[in-house]
């Protein structure tokens, strides 16, 4: 009888589980189908659909999206979900000679929100551009066709890097930190060792990041070198010319390091939202950066909440119209040591904020502008003098406007640079970010230790 109770009860428990393991199984099987279904029981007839195909990419190269589209031949319907935030939303137009798209995106309610105008093609996928109906968001659309649903987001910190590049422009011995962002775009600093100054660099990276071209430009704006080059990926070097002065000159850079880029994004019908930060292989640094950073996402995901709530439906001016960004700027890097400034902005606040960090990697340490100068020496007062005497010799101050707003600045990020003391503005949608360096030879009197900034760019 025991046995037989034993044999019992094991086999109940043996049933439960199978039971478990079968639900499961179908339920993933059902959720595996969720997308396609959708999408043929968007036609009139299901069986007139001709085929079904998946595509995974990124809405500006920010989002990872992914679309599902059928055909009966005629009309093309689908779905459109960001695969971070799970929301989903139709898409309804037409393939014409089986190469242009042109689709109409609608919500939940059935309203159109946005469009969808470019091509695609069996391998190179989707290329096009997303608009809302009034026009007043665009963003671009790059998907690669995939044999079946997606249903991961990848990385988006996976087409982002920081690197840094020592050569030659001509005869100029440089160091050059470019940060790569989205859409191949390039920022950053390049040291010229001859005159111990940064200047400053942008520029693109085409030809599926084949080609690169990039402007450097001093404080005052005024052209240093334009570079034309190619970016070998194999070899880690840039190779190519610069125009300097007018004259062609040859350029050749080899990768010297590289940072990886911390990235979080997320997305829906009302808000969109992307954080990049540098990240290096010391973790204390990593941590510092990354609390600053959830401070302020915590604000960020509170106000959006708070805002959602108070809507009682979402109409097509709600698209996208939460829009954060939170990015960063290398201003000088070593082996043992790292500066640059964090920088959030959003659309709620029209305000851009930050934060300027410089760290002692090796001695696991922030340095900060009151512990580098001596006790009795008024750091603030020389500062102050020394920046308004300099910003009389920006080409613009002459300019009213430019004057009088670089007058107000504070000038309230600091960073430690290979020449000097770098401070800099917040960063403003006309003038960008305004620099003025005090070198190093002017401050040496007034440091505690006049030592410590070799120790720490070296």
């Amino acid at each position: 009888m025991g046995y037989a109770i034993h044999f019992s009860s094991l086999s109940t428990i043996k049933m439960k589980i199978l039971t478990i393991l079968i639900a499961l199984f179908f339920s993933f099987s059902l959720s595996a189908q969720t997308i396609e279904d959708e999408v043929r029981a968007m036609f009139d007839d299901a069986n007139s659909v001709q085929w079904v195909q998946h595509y995974k990419g990124r809405m500006n190269d920010i989002n990872d999206i992914a679309i599902t589209l059928g055909s009966d031949g005629e009309t093309c319907k689908g779905v459109l979900w960001y695969l971070r935030s799970k929301a989903k939303l139709n898409v309804s137009g037409t393939i014409i000679n089986d190469t242009i798209l042109e689709l109409t995106e609608y919500n939940e309610k059935a309203i159109a929100t946005a469009k969808i105008t470019g091509t695609v093609k069996p391998f190179d996928g989707i290329i096009a551009n997303w608009r809302t109906i009034d026009e007043a968001l665009g963003e671009s659309l790059i998907l690669l066709p995939i044999s079946r649903e997606p249903r991961y987001p990848g990385y988006c910190g996976d087409n982002k890097w920081v690197q840094k590049y020592t050569g030659k422009i001509g005869e100029e011995t440089v160091e050059i930190t470019l940060r790569r962002g989205n859409n191949g775009l390039l920022k950053g600093t390049a040291y010229y060792t001859s005159v111990n100054e940064t200047y400053l660099v942008e520029g693109i990276l085409t030809n599926e990041e084949r080609s690169i071209n990039f402007v450097i430009k001093d404080l005052n704006w005024k052209e240093k070198a334009v570079v034309t080059a190619k970016n070998d990926v194999q070899k880690n070097e840039i190779l190519g010319t610069a125009n300097v002065n007018n004259i062609a000159v040859s350029c050749r850079l080899s990768i010297l390091d590289r940072l990886s880029v911390g990235c979080i994004e997320y997305a829906d019908f009302l808000t969109k939202s992307e954080v990049t930060f540098p990240k290096t292989r010391n973790q204390s640094f990593n941590e510092l950066i990354e609390d600053e950073i959830q401070n302020w996402l915590k604000l960020s995901r509170a106000y959006t909440k708070e805002y959602r709530e108070t809507m009682p439906s979402l109409t097509t001016d709600n698209r996208s119209a939460l829009r954060s960004y939170c990015w960063y700027e290398i201003d000088y890097w070593s082996n043992s040591f790292i500066s640059g400034k964090v920088y959030y902005t959003n659309t709620w606040d029209d305000d851009f904020k930050g934060f300027s960090f410089n760290y002692d990697l090796n001695g696991n340490r922030s340095i900060s502008l009151q512990g580098i100068f001596k006790r009795d020496f008024d750091y603030k007062k020389f500062i102050k003098n020394y920046i308004e005497k300099e910003v009389k010799n920006r080409p613009f101050y002459g300019d009213g406007f430019y004057e009088n707003w670089i007058k107000e600045q504070k000038f309230e990020y600091f960073n430690i640079r290979q020449e000097g003391l770098v401070f800099s503005t917040n960063f403003n949608g006309m003038y960008g970010e305004q620099q003025i360096v005090i070198p190093f030879d002017v401050l040496i009197p007034h440091l505690r230790d006049g030592n410590i900034f070799d120790e720490i760019v070296n």
